[in-house]
């Protein structure tokens, strides 16, 4: 695994619980992907959906 793909899986699993168990079996469906271009794509993607979580998530406990 590279060096990126262990730092985007650490964020991956972060502190959001919302979208927790959808992320996690995304990210088990990515590492099982064939081609490793493939499965650095989606773990960015899952990323990028956590952000969101997140960002969705402080934007309902602040207001």
């Amino acid at each position: 695994m590279s060096r990126e793909t262990t730092e985007i899986d650490a964020q991956i699993k972060g502190r959001t619980s919302k979208g927790r168990a959808v992320l996690s079996w995304l990210l088990a469906a990515s590492m099982t992907a064939t081609s490793r271009r493939c499965a650095l794509l989606t773990r960015r993607l899952l990323l990028l959906a956590r952000q969101s979580v997140i960002a969705a998530e402080q934007c309902f406990f602040v207001h």
